[in-house]
């Protein structure tokens, strides 16, 4: 039960950041919901930083990942220490279930 909610916690995390995270945005670039119902188009600088968001939030976000990606000392050494630990810790697992 526990494990159920966890698991289904995680995407709906995620698709709330994802949300307030384009809300800012739209926020950031003067959209106006308002102009829709009367059929008034968004103003030309509106959707210049709407296109800036959509591109540079992106970039933004990837260069983050880079980042920490390149902090991660992951050599081929420790890569075989994590994989042989990993098979350890699979084989005891399964030892403890088959008694």
């Amino acid at each position: 039960m526990i494990i159920d909610s966890s698991s289904s916690a995680h995407p709906s995390i995620g698709q709330a950041v994802g949300a307030a995270i384009a809300g800012y945005a739209l926020a950031w670039a003067g959209y106006n919901g308002a102009l829709k119902a009367t059929g008034t188009p968004q103003p030309p600088e509106v959707l210049d930083r709407m296109q800036q968001a959509a591109g540079a939030l992106p970039f933004f976000l990837f260069l983050v990942a880079i980042l920490i990606m390149a902090s991660y000392p992951l050599t081929e050494a420790r890569f075989r220490e994590i994989v042989s630990g990993s098979q350890a810790n699979r084989a005891r697992r399964l030892a403890q279930q088959g008694t």
